[in-house]
């Protein structure tokens, strides 16, 4: 029996924006004519320009209309279907059980128009597969519905004991604009001290006649053709402001009016100062969390934060979903409803103490040795030792540091992975998005009974170097039955 099929079209109102995109969209295409025909040395008589200005509205308001009218899109049963296209018609139809989110974007004149931008997300793709601009609330509340009401039983909310636990109502978190100051502090520090210090090189001839030096008298005379050093600070300092300011902004226009609430299925996010962007977070779809924090970020209190989420074919590698830092306690909000899970005991692997010795001694000390030789001609005995001494310290105090970072929790359906002394990186997974758990040994691991763990996700692949062989039998075990079932 043939299922009714609804059929919908955009918004009147976004037809003027289809115009003015029209008209916008002539003119990049033609922009290098145009500057040639009408150059000031060229004579042309005086109806040709608003005759061109008139031609130009008129063709671009005709092709915009065409674009309306051809576009549609609507329900067919559980099948959603987009149909568009003027000369070259396309067809686009997917199921509700392939659409793995549903979210929409508003730019400032879609504010205006009341008017927004629906964007699906569907299993296997690596982008949005299907767009639909210009449509009002109601027509996006309509689709959400359809979405809801012939999702998978697979796709549901599944109660857990944690989430029944929680009988208190989470209330919405918005960002403070203390905080969104704290986000775009953390971003991009090297980087905008490298740019102020390549825009002070660049303008040392501007500087000379700022400040009367003599840049051509070579090394011997240093002393007086180098800038005072509190010239040089005062600059770069100037510069790093400079590109702090950018970036504090950027964040502001990006991340303004950041908001995240419970939904039916998970959490709801917004976020845009102008372009007011909502995306729904599923508790069943997301299967990697990976939080990015540095020295810096733990003392202001926020973690970056990235969510995978995998559509429902294996080989899918899904969507990776980047949002800003955030406080601790938003960050945990996130965690505890995608992984409902209650307090985490996290606790150091049986990592053997000869790991962080030897990563010192063949990754760090022998190359450092070899590049030391190398510069025997060119370098005093001098400079040679000081260099290697200090790199050497380093290497230890690196590698040991490494050693005792790492931390793990198994959970009853996820596993917290950390690791990174300078830059923490926490990495929660579930346990389905294993692919592959697997353990290796070296000769020298082999005489001491060590092994190093290997667990394959759909993204990356996680080492646990240097523990017992033993042991990294019975944890893959352990997870290759947590995965099976």
């Amino acid at each position: 029996m043939s299922q009714q099929r609804e059929v919908f079209k955009q918004s009147g109102t976004y037809l003027v924006a289809l115009w003015v995109r029209s008209c916008w969209g002539m003119v990049r295409m033609i922009w290098p004519a145009l500057l040639i025909w009408f150059r000031p040395s060229l004579s042309r008589p005086s109806w040709v320009f608003p005759v061109f200005i008139a031609l130009l509205l008129a063709l671009s308001a005709i092709w915009a209309y065409l674009r309306y009218r051809r576009f549609t899109y609507g329900f067919e049963g559980n099948h959603f279907f987009v149909e568009e296209g003027v000369i070259k018609r396309s067809s686009l139809t997917i199921q509700a059980d392939s659409v793995q989110s549903v979210f929409t974007e508003q730019s400032l004149w879609m504010r205006m128009l009341k008017l927004h931008v629906m964007k699906m997300d569907t299993a296997g793709s690596s982008g949005q597969e299907v767009v639909i601009s210009g449509i009002d609330g109601r027509a996006v509340e309509q689709i959400r519905q359809w979405h809801r009401q012939w999702q998978s039983p697979g796709q549901q909310p599944v109660a857990t004991e944690a989430a029944e636990a929680e009988k208190e109502p989470v209330q919405a978190i918005r960002l403070q604009p203390i905080d969104l100051l704290k986000s775009g502090l953390i971003q991009n520090h090297f980087r905008g001290i490298a740019i102020a210090v390549l825009f002070v090189l660049s303008r040392l001839d501007w500087m000379e006649r700022w400040y009367p030096i003599d840049l051509a008298t070579g090394l011997q005379e240093a002393e007086k053709t180098v800038l005072p050093w509190y010239v040089w600070l005062a600059l770069i300092a100037a510069m790093y402001a400079l590109s702090l300011t950018v970036v504090l902004i950027r964040s502001l226009f990006r991340f303004g009016r950041f908001q995240v609430k419970p939904s039916e299925q998970g959490l709801l996010f917004s976020f845009g100062l102008l372009d007011l962007q909502t995306r729904e977070l599923k508790r069943n779809q997301t299967q990697v969390i990976q939080l990015r924090s540095t020295w810096l970020a733990r003392k202001l209190g926020v973690q970056k934060i990235n969510l995978r989420q995998l559509g429902e074919a294996e080989a899918s590698r899904g969507n990776t979903w980047r949002l800003p830092a955030l406080p601790n306690e938003v960050v945990q909000q996130i965690v505890s409803t995608t992984f409902p899970y209650g307090e985490v005991d996290l606790q150091k692997p049986p990592i053997d103490p000869s790991f962080w010795w030897r990563t010192a001694l063949f990754y760090y000390l022998f190359p450092l040795t070899i590049l030391a030789c190398v510069a025997i001609p060119w370098m005093s005995w001098r400079y040679i030792t000081a260099i290697w001494i200090a790199g050497a310290l380093f290497a230890l105090l690196h590698s040991y540091l490494r050693w005792r970072s790492f931390q793990w929790f198994l959970g009853r359906n996820m596993v917290v992975y950390r690791s990174g002394w300078r830059v923490r990186r926490d990495q929660v997974f579930a346990y389905p998005s294993v692919q592959e758990v697997a353990w290796s040994q070296s000769p020298f691991q082999r005489a001491r009974q060590l092994a190093t763990l290997h667990i394959t996700l759909h993204t990356h692949t996680l080492i646990i170097p240097y523990v017992p062989a033993d042991w990294a039998t019975r944890v893959r075990d352990y997870l290759l039955v947590k995965t099976s079932g």
